[in-house]
C-alpha cells in the first residue's frame, strides 16, 4: 500500500494568517472538504501524517500525526498541502515522479526501492486536477470552484425529506438535510446549486439558504 504524506509549506508567513503556527494547512477547508480529505479521495488512502514545521505537536484527534519533514522510503505519494485535488482519483504510472498543476509541482510519487528528500523538480510528472492555493483568500477561491461539485456529490446519499413548512425555489431533490433542525418558513433556494444540511445543524424561522452551499 502507498503511504499518503502531507508536506506542509516551509514557511506559510502572513499570506496564511491567522492559520501560520496555530493550524496545518492540510486541515483547513478548501469547499466542503479539508484539503487532507481530498488527497486523500484522490489517493484511495488515508494520510499517514503531515509534515511540517509550524504545527509541530498539534492535535485535534481527527487528523494524521504531525511531524517533522524527514526522508520518507517508497513506496509513498507526498501531497502538497497547499493544493487542494479534486478529488479524482490519481492514476501515476511506473515512470512518475511527479505530480503537477499547470507546470506547478504538487506532489511526488516515491517508488519501492526509492526514497525522498525533499521538493525536487526532477522527472516526468502527471498533471491532475485542483487548485493551488497561496494563501488564506484563495479558500474563497476554492469555494467558488469546489464547492458546486462537492455539493453535487451529496445528491445521491440517503437524506432526509424536504422539512415540512419549508419554501423550497428550483428542484427540491436538490436540497440535502442530513437530520438537521428546520423549523417553518425557512426559504431553501436550489436554482443555482444543491444546498447540504449537515446533521446538527439548526436553521430557523425567515432563514433563506442559496445554493451552492
Amino acid at each position: 500500500m502507498t503511504a499518503l504524506y502531507l508536506l506542509e509549506p516551509e514557511s506559510p508567513g502572513a499570506a496564511w494568517a491567522p492559520f501560520t503556527g496555530v493550524r496545518p494547512i492540510a486541515e483547513l477547508r478548501a469547499g466542503i472538504w479539508r484539503i487532507r480529505e481530498r488527497w486523500e479521495a484522490a489517493a484511495g488512502n488515508d494520510a499517514t501524517a503531515i509534515l511540517g514545521f509550524h504545527t509541530e505537536g498539534f492535535s485535534e484527534g481527527d487528523e494524521p500525526p504531525v511531524r517533522l519533514p524527514a526522508t520518507i522510503e517508497g513506496p509513498a505519494l507526498i501531497g502538497a498541502a497547499w493544493f487542494a485535488p479534486s478529488g479524482a482519483p490519481i492514476a501515476a504510472g511506473p515512470t512518475i515522479r511527479r505530480l503537477t498543476r499547470r507546470e506547478e509541482t504538487v506532489g511526488w510519487v516515491v517508488p519501492q526501492g526509492e526514497r525522498w528528500t525533499g521538493p525536487h523538480e526532477n522527472g516526468p510528472a502527471l498533471e491532475i486536477a485542483g487548485l493551488p492555493l497561496h494563501g488564506t483568500y484563495d479558500l474563497l477561491t476554492a469555494l467558488e470552484s469546489l464547492l458546486p461539485t462537492d455539493c453535487a456529490d451529496f445528491l445521491l446519499a440517503p437524506r432526509d425529506e424536504v422539512p415540512e413548512g419549508s419554501l423550497v425555489l428550483g428542484d427540491p431533490t436538490h436540497l440535502v438535510c442530513l437530520g438537521a433542525q428546520v423549523e417553518p418558513g425557512v426559504v431553501f433556494d436550489l436554482r443555482q446549486g444543491a444546498v447540504v444540511v449537515d446533521q446538527g445543524a439548526e436553521i430557523r424561522n425567515g432563514t433563506r439558504l442559496e445554493g451552492p452551499t
